[in-house]
């Protein structure tokens, strides 16, 4: 029985793998139109044009004109303001019920189906965190297995509220060059 377990996980990894070689043939770009609407495919040619489309400067080595964007106050105040009862509440339903449980072995769709009974002390104990308070070692403690690490549900409860602040202000952040980083 191991024996066929251990072939069904090299079978998953292989189709994993798969997957990513698949994807990262399509994402790849063989083309672009110069500024004179000719299309350039020569892999040299290519990356000038990428420089240049992204305004590349040969002064700094950098992409862009080397000034970052900064944060308006109300911006920073938003991402220091007291986390709520409806953010960690939305948070939580929005994480995948059935995705990789925790190294105790409960999924999310376990707390997410007895909400109603387990809401205030899971809000009360991540308003803790963000109030300063560190995170029990038990909790933070991640199961490495294959690609993926297994977080108890109430550490990646804690990710998505950070992630889901990040999300609003992330857009100004993150300029039309680097499109890949945002949701």
């Amino acid at each position: 029985m191991l024996h066929h377990e251990e072939l069904l996980w090299k079978q998953n990894a292989r189709c994993d793998w798969l997957v990513f070689e698949i994807r990262r043939k399509h994402n790849r770009i063989v083309a672009l139109k110069n500024r004179t609407g000719e299309w350039v495919t020569d892999e040299y040619e290519l990356k000038q044009e990428a420089k240049s489309l992204w305004g590349y400067s040969r002064k700094t080595g950098r992409l862009g004109g080397g000034t970052f964007p900064t944060l308006e106050q109300e911006e920073i105040q938003f991402l220091n303001m007291p986390v709520s009862s409806e953010e960690i509440k939305k948070a939580f339903l929005d994480m995948a019920p059935l995705k990789a449980p925790g190294s105790d072995g409960l999924h999310a769709f376990f707390y997410q189906s007895q909400w109603d009974f387990v809401s205030l002390s899971i809000c009360e104990w991540v308003k803790r965190i963000f109030s300063g308070d560190s995170i029990d070692p038990t909790f933070n403690k991640s199961l490495i297995f294959r690609p993926i690490s297994l977080c108890s549900v109430l550490y990646k409860l804690v990710m998505e509220v950070i992630a889901n602040r990040f999300k609003i202000v992330f857009p100004k952040l993150i300029g039309p060059e680097h499109a890949r980083f945002v949701a």
